[in-house]
């Protein structure tokens, strides 16, 4: 959703949605970065829809990792072009 978004405002509200549901246990850190792990494996796919993908997953997971949803093995683990 934030991929296809386009807009820092949605990437902000996205990041403190899933910061608040860290902090209320609905959602763990392990199940967090499963679903980036995911979005990760397919961003090759995803960026043939969405050209951008790549610059804003990274600065969606920079975003993330600042409010401390996400290690640094997930930053090191993030693809690249």
């Amino acid at each position: 959703m934030t991929i296809e978004a386009l807009n820092e405002n949605v990437e902000e509200a996205m990041s403190k949605l899933l910061k608040f549901l860290e902090q209320t246990c609905i959602l763990t850190v392990e199940v967090m970065e499963q679903g980036f792990q995911r979005v990760f494996d397919d961003i090759q796919d995803i960026s043939l829809d969405m050209p951008l993908a790549y610059i804003i997953l990274e600065r969606f997971v920079q975003r993330c990792q600042n409010l401390g949803l996400l290690g640094e093995k997930m930053l090191k683990g993030l693809p690249s072009r």
